[in-house]
């Protein structure tokens, strides 16, 4: 939904409220810098989010989720929002589906009539333990996530329409029948290799 990365985002808010732990994710942050597969990065995403959560309560991190919200909220594509009221007002459930931190994603984004499924980090006596919450939801992952919400719903869900900037987003993309891309123009022959069918939207 939005133009840049959000978790790298949530890490250096994060950060900003105990820097001193900036010596605990040195290694997964020089994997964010140097970059590398698509999974490796999403793993050192994880790892940094989980251990600059570790040891705070909801309303310890709350502070950081502000600044997060604060930050994002701009960064939301003036078509996606457009989007998302559009279909609200059509009578459909709108299913935001993120690789990033839910509690983080759905706080940014509690004014939109949306519902958030994302990774989820683990708490034990109202403290997050620094450890993910099952499986990240990133890539395949994000399959079983959907159909777990889906399974909750009163009614048999459809999935109409689906939009992605990620070809990672591929197996879950493939669930609706209608398949919306946003990509930069040097993306875009590898979405049409992968998906002749979906419809493609370039963006700078």
């Amino acid at each position: 939904m939005t133009r840049r990365d959000t978790t790298r985002i949530l890490v250096f808010s994060l950060l900003r409220q105990r820097p001193w732990r900036v010596f605990l994710v040195l290694a997964p942050l020089i994997r964010l810098a140097l970059g590398g597969r698509e999974q490796q990065v999403q793993t050192a995403k994880d790892r940094c989010v989980g251990l600059l959560l570790a040891g705070l309560s909801d309303a310890q991190a709350e502070p950081a989720l502000q600044r997060y919200r604060a930050v994002v909220s701009p960064l939301i594509r003036e078509t996606l929002l457009e989007l998302v009221k559009d279909r609200h007002a059509a009578g459909q459930t709108i299913v935001v589906v993120t690789a990033s931190a839910e509690d983080a994603v759905r706080h940014a984004i509690s004014h939109l009539p949306v519902q958030v499924l994302g990774t989820r980090f683990r708490s034990h006596q109202g403290r997050f333990t620094g450890e993910l919450e099952g499986q990240g939801c990133y890539g395949t992952a994000k399959v079983p996530f959907i159909h777990a919400w889906a399974d909750q719903q009163r009614a048999t869900a459809q999935y109409v329409e689906a939009w992605s900037d990620s070809l990672s987003d591929w197996p879950m993309m493939q669930l609706a029948a209608k398949r919306v891309w946003i990509c930069r123009e040097s993306l875009v022959a590898r979405v049409r290799e992968k998906d002749p069918e979906g419809k493609v939207v370039v963006v700078s």
